[in-house]
């Protein structure tokens, strides 16, 4: 699953942007090493980017929600999406601990459709917000 940058990807908001060009790069990554007969533990590196490349972008569009005063109870879904992201990926934790020969084709599944997900999804609508408080 080889993204390409499409434009639909900016959200307006040129820190969120660059960090998802960033994500969209570790996503070719993975997709370049995995293949049926990866295994678990070759994954290690790029599971651990994913995770802090999660904690850095989240905290990013947390401060900029606080920055720019949006309502909180508009962002919830947001948020929960966040922390859902968090669990499954300590889900693939165990996995990948347990040498489960199918986590790592399941990660890069589950990262590919999470993120162009969540981008495409809760963080443009939190771009539109931003853009009408001034933020680009």
């Amino acid at each position: 699953m080889w993204i390409e940058w499409q434009p639909q990807f900016d959200i307006g908001v040129t820190r969120v942007d660059e960090q998802h060009r960033q994500l969209v790069a570790m996503l070719n990554s993975l997709y370049q090493i995995i293949g049926p007969e990866i295994e678990p533990s070759a994954v290690w590196q790029l599971f651990g980017s994913f995770n802090r490349y999660a904690d850095t972008h989240f905290r990013l569009e947390e401060r900029l929600a606080k920055e720019y005063g949006l309502d909180p109870s508009k962002l919830q879904q947001h948020w929960a999406e966040h922390e859902s992201y968090r669990l499954r990926m300590r889900g693939f934790a165990r996995a990948l601990e347990n040498n489960d020969p199918h986590a790592p084709v399941q990660m890069m599944s589950f990262l590919y459709n999470w993120w162009v997900g969540h981008i495409c999804g809760v963080d443009r609508a939190l771009g539109r917000q931003l853009g009408e408080k001034g933020a680009h």
